[in-house]
């Protein structure tokens, strides 16, 4: 018998085994204890199997309280793997070699989803004589091998000598251990087993059953359910249960129905059957690293949608806090959102239908309608209390903003509790959940559009004005405000591809944005004090007074300011955060 090679045998009783295992001595020596450790490999393809089709594999291991190591292996023949190359992950970012080489074979790298998973403990012990000297060592494994098809399981043993000059005893050990545990010589490879049970076979799963599996798997590869839409089912695979597992993976991470754009405008009984879906989903034991979704990939019109739909679900919940709290800081919040929305649906123009955008536009525009009256007294009564230098608002001001305040929340509650809004939000709710509906009227990639949404930004801020910056009537500096902001808020909601390239440029535009909120500010003010019949008392004509030196102050340094978002530095920016989008 060969003593110089590992030898695998498969175990066909596993009780048995198990006994040798418990024992402490195996003839006249020593059977020592390891420590066992617990593996588990998840093997990844597309749903197409394409990995598979360019002779490669990809797989995670995974150890508790350890990194994840990715294994890159080139299939020789059916038994057979050759490791390329192994990675030790970090979060969820794959290492630029296979996502170069994925990109190289047309393998979108969002499609990858773990189609085999192998969990296996495994047994070590040394067999020593009474000096100590290690004779063999022999290690037995349980595992199970568990595919979309099908469930095996395999109890196995290595056997590896160690000490070739005692071949004799070695030869003892090894042939007691034969006639002990029932088995055969695994001639099988492990891959060769895997490879079988993921083989494609006749396709007998319900379209429920596919749903829910889908769903399970990205959840378990921590996508989420905004990314689902851009992932294709095994089988099945459309739009509509796309969107059916993003809102059954919506569901069981509890989502909250109002303020999920998934969810909204559901019957109840659609509600019902998906949260029975939902119910079957067991969160996997896994938790393995996927690649980022890249957005250059998709057309600009659904990774738009994706913007939208995650812009609109906090717009949801921050809509809630202002009706439940009303603080200053809840309104400023929704109301920076309600910007970026409405910043987001102009970069839909030519895109989508203009009727469609136009009318989304104006729902949002009613909400920040009574938040920024809202909002105006929040700020004013900061400027009061410094430039008066009181802790407590002066009676006057105060009724004054309170009755100014409760309308304008008034006016909002109403608003929600409109049955016409009620409508408006669950038809943009389904706007930004249906990828490739018929509002769309051309499909584009998305570096051209962004490309060209950024420069045509740019050339408007680089207009020459009619008049001086100086002598400019309050009106026309807010409409450059807004100018400034609307490539702010693009810079932002792109913030992963254009950022922190474009980072130089995005703080001169938020310089700009503020020096002319100062000017607007004293605008403001005048209107409230007008409203609140106090411009002609003594406070009023002090704080009024004083904002407007303050503004005059900004006036004169504002050419200086403007010219920092129009020199080689800002356009430098503005060029790195354009060439991010060409990179592969």
């Amino acid at each position: 018998m060969a003593t110089d090679n590992i030898i695998t045998i498969q175990i066909i009783d596993n009780a048995v085994a198990k006994r040798l295992f418990q024992r402490r001595t195996l003839l006249s020596y020593a059977i020592e204890p390891l420590r066992s450790t617990t593996e588990h490999i998840v093997f990844f393809d597309t749903p197409t199997r394409a990995l598979h089709a360019s002779q490669h594999t990809l797989s995670i291991v995974v150890h508790t309280k350890e990194p994840q190591i990715m294994r890159w292996h080139r299939i020789i023949d059916q038994n057979t793997l050759e490791l390329v190359a192994s990675f030790e992950l970090h979060g969820r970012e794959w290492p630029a070699e296979v996502v170069t080489w994925l990109a190289s074979h047309d393998i979108p790298a969002h499609e990858i989803l773990p189609n085999a998973h192998v969990i296996s403990k495994s047994h070590p012990r040394l067999i020593t004589d009474q000096l100590g000297n290690t004779l063999v060592r022999v290690e037995m494994t349980q595992g199970i091998i568990s595919t979309t098809n099908s469930n095996e399981s395999w109890d196995s043993m290595m056997l590896e000598p160690t000490a070739d000059h005692r071949a004799h005893e070695i030869d003892g050990i090894l042939e007691y251990i034969y006639q002990e545990i029932p088995h055969r010589i695994d001639k099988r490879h492990l891959w060769h087993r895997i490879h079988a049970c993921i083989a494609p076979t006749a396709n007998t799963d319900t379209l429920d059953n596919v749903l829910v599996h889908h769903a399970t798997v990205l959840i378990g590869i921590q996508r989420s359910a905004d990314e689902a839409l851009f992932i294709p089912l095994p089988a099945f695979d459309d739009e509509n249960h796309r969107r059916t597992v993003a809102t059954i993976m919506r569901i069981q991470q509890n989502g909250k129905r109002d303020f999920e754009p998934f969810l909204l405008g559901l019957e109840d009984d659609t509600v019902e059957q998906l949260t029975s879906l939902a119910a079957q989903i067991t969160k996997p034991s896994y938790a393995v690293s996927s690649p980022a979704l890249d957005a250059t990939q998709f057309s600009f019109s659904e990774v738009l949608r994706l913007r939208l739909r995650i812009r609109f679900r906090s717009l949801l919940e921050r809509e809630a806090e202002v009706v439940d709290g009303f603080s200053a800081y809840d309104v400023q919040r929704i109301r920076v959102s309600l910007r970026k929305m409405r910043a987001l649906l102009e970069c839909g123009e030519g895109i989508f239908e203009g009727e469609i955008l136009t009318q989304f536009r104006r729902g949002f525009r009613r909400m920040a309608r009574f938040l920024g009256e809202i909002r105006d007294c929040d700020a004013f009564e900061e400027h009061v209390l410094r430039i008066l230098e009181v802790t407590e608002l002066p009676t006057p001001f105060a009724r004054g903003l309170s009755v100014i305040r409760r309308k304008a929340l008034q006016n909002f509650q109403a608003l929600l509790t409109d049955n016409k809004h009620q409508l408006f939000l669950q038809q943009f709710a389904t706007f930004v959940t249906t990828p490739h509906n018929a509002t769309i009227l051309q499909i584009q990639p998305l570096p051209l559009v962004l490309a060209n949404r950024i420069t045509h930004q740019q050339c408007d801020l680089n207009k020459p004005h009619p008049k001086s910056l100086i002598k400019m009537n309050d009106d026309a500096l807010h409409d450059l405000r807004i100018q400034a902001k609307h490539l702010r808020y693009l810079l932002e909601s792109f913030a992963d591809l254009l950022l922190p390239a474009g980072e130089f440029a995005l703080m001169r535009l938020i310089d700009v944005q503020d020096h002319l909120g100062t000017i607007q500010d004293a605008a403001v003010a005048q209107q409230l004090l007008t409203k609140m019949h106090l411009v002609q008392s003594v406070e009023g004509k002090r704080i009024l007074q004083t904002l407007r030196q303050e503004a005059h102050k900004q006036r004169l340094s504002l050419p200086e300011i403007w010219a920092t978002c129009q020199d080689d530095a800002f356009d430098a920016s503005i060029k790195r955060a354009l060439a991010t989008l060409e990179q592969p």
